[in-house]
């Protein structure tokens, strides 16, 4: 991602809200037009901390400079849904395309897992470390069939990673490691160029959309990492060669870093919990390697508590922790699916029957200001549809396990789940809308 997006900087700033001036502690994002509060001063206006503003210069022109930010106090995703609006009534498209960015962000993080490899190549069994070189020489081939020159010229860097030898013949990781990285260059100025092609979507609302993406990516990595084949499960296993638990706790603090960075509503809890799950597992496995430095047999002694472990003991609780960091990332893909599947859908179906049927009293030249109900009748097809997801979501949900988790969320979910579908069966789709922004808002 851009760097602007990727890591933002925290900023004293007084800002010009609906609610009156704030000043506060803001994480800036993408040269402070998303700004995501950190810390507010007791005597401000009352925002919950990751309350995402989103500047909008024609509020600051249509309120005379009294009001520049708009506050989402559900988060990035209302903030974007809120820009679609917009974009809707202005003429423009509600939606991004993202199918060639999605494959970029896949191909990126193929070529990182290559890279984290061949640094970790001392931790893994020979055949772990095809399998990595696989993936990256599978990618090469579809880049080979790319005309864009950026994608070109990651095929070339990737190839030449590759090798891992110079041009004296010589094993030579470090200079591979680099090729690999000018590789994932090339890739992130073709994600620019992808980007200025999406026009026909107000920057605001791409702005927000990136930084959403950005998100969604780093967890995408993270849970890569935690698979079953997954580069911290295979160095963490019995058989890794000398110095994996070291490189095991490089990629757990990287991690944990990345995790604490990401302070915005919705994800501020869980990315919480997920950075002191991978600090505690970075604890666990400094003492795994604390106890494969003594004599054979001889148990690690935890300072702590006095009590003693061994090496096979400790593993498995490394294990149960990333077992757990699983599981949690599994409840952030559950909550975008929610978000773009069903309510950002059924929020666009809504909005688009409200300016229908203005547009059909301003023809008529009846109706005035009455509030339109939003009923089945209106698009029964249409509606038949959300309420179908909606159970089809639910069912997906009650099969998930939040046992281990520090913040169970399944039954809350399932209940205003329930309530949204009840809501909808009676034809009140308004109050099944918000019992569903409910629903993400416990995720």
């Amino acid at each position: 991602m851009p760097s602007s997006i990727a890591s933002g900087k925290r900023v004293v700033r007084e800002i010009r809200t609906k609610r009156g001036p704030l000043k506060a502690k803001f994480l800036a994002l993408d040269a402070e037009r998303v700004l995501v509060l950190v810390k507010r001063r007791e005597d401000g206006p009352s925002f919950l901390s990751g309350t995402v503003f989103v500047r909008n210069r024609e509020l600051k022109k249509r309120t005379d400079n009294r009001v520049e930010y708009m506050a989402y106090e559900y988060g990035l995703y209302e903030a974007y849904r809120a820009g679609c609006h917009i974009d809707h009534q202005s003429g423009q498209l509600p939606t991004v395309r993202d199918g060639e960015l999605q494959e970029i962000y896949d191909d990126i993080r193929t070529a990182r897992a290559y890279v984290r490899a061949m640094l970790s190549a001392g931790a893994l069994t020979a055949e772990d470390a095809v399998a990595f070189k696989t993936a990256l020489q599978h990618l090469t081939r579809l880049l080979n069939a790319k005309r864009n020159p950026w994608k070109q010229g990651a095929e070339t860097h990737f190839l030449r990673a590759l090798r891992q030898k110079d041009k004296l013949g010589r094993m030579n990781i470090p200079a591979a490691a680099m090729a690999g990285g000018g590789g994932i260059g090339n890739l992130l100025k073709r994600e620019d160029e992808v980007r200025s092609i999406l026009r026909v979507v107000s920057a605001r609302t791409v702005r927000v959309f990136r930084v959403i993406q950005h998100i969604k990516t780093v967890y995408e990595e993270l849970r890569g990492l935690l698979g079953r084949r997954g580069l911290l499960r295979l160095i963490a296993a019995p058989h890794a060669g000398t110095g994996a638990m070291k490189r095991t706790i490089d990629i757990l603090n990287e991690q944990a870093r990345r995790f604490d960075a990401i302070l915005e509503t919705p994800f501020r809890m869980n990315a919480r919990f997920t950075a002191e799950d991978l600090r505690e597992a970075s604890r666990i496995a400094f003492r795994i390697a604390a106890a494969e430095r003594r004599p054979h047999g001889m148990k690690h002694k935890i300072a702590s508590t006095g009590q003693e472990r061994d090496g096979a003991a400790m593993r498995q609780e490394l294990n149960g922790i990333y077992d757990r960091l699983q599981k949690g990332i599994a409840w952030i893909f559950a909550q975008y699916a929610l978000e773009v599947e069903i309510i950002s859908p059924l929020s666009f179906l809504m909005e688009s029957l409200r300016r229908s049927e203005r547009y059909r009293r301003r023809s008529h030249g009846s109706g005035g200001r009455k509030r339109l109900v939003m009923t089945h009748a209106l698009a029964p097809e249409a509606f038949d549809v959300m309420l179908r997801r909606m159970r089809e979501y639910r069912d997906k949900v009650a099969t998930m396990d939040d046992r281990t988790l520090r913040y169970p969320v399944q039954d809350t979910l399932l209940s205003k789940l329930d309530a949204a579908i009840a809501a909808a069966r009676e034809d009140d789709w308004m109050l099944a809308k918000l019992c569903l922004k409910e629903a993400s808002d416990q995720l």
